[in-house]
């Protein structure tokens, strides 16, 4: 987010709603996983957060989502950086720029 220029705030490791980035318009969520999809309650759990502070939820991760987590994620809104996104991003940081439009 620094190298890109985009202006944010890091949230605190506890009691931030799963939040862990937080920009002018968007809530983001960071998901490490290794062995297993990333399941429908984490998008669920993020857009209640992104609803509830009126701002775009968007999830970072290096795994892949469930179909019900996709459906769910394409439904609420909530954009979607896989690891594709993520190598694009870190070999160009500017790329993130065209997932979060501030």
């Amino acid at each position: 987010f620094t190298e890109a220029g985009i202006r944010h705030f890091v949230t605190k490791k506890t009691r931030d709603g799963g939040v862990d980035i937080i920009t002018e318009n968007y809530v983001v969520q960071i998901k490490r996983y290794s062995a297993k999809k990333i399941p429908l309650k984490v998008i669920t759990e993020l857009a209640v957060v992104a609803n509830k502070v009126g701002k775009r939820g968007i999830l970072i991760t290096n795994y892949k989502l469930a179909m019900e987590a996709e459906k769910k994620a394409s439904k609420c809104d909530i954009g979607i950086i896989d690891r594709k996104r993520l190598i694009e991003i870190y070999l160009d940081p500017n790329k993130l720029k065209e997932y979060i439009k501030e």
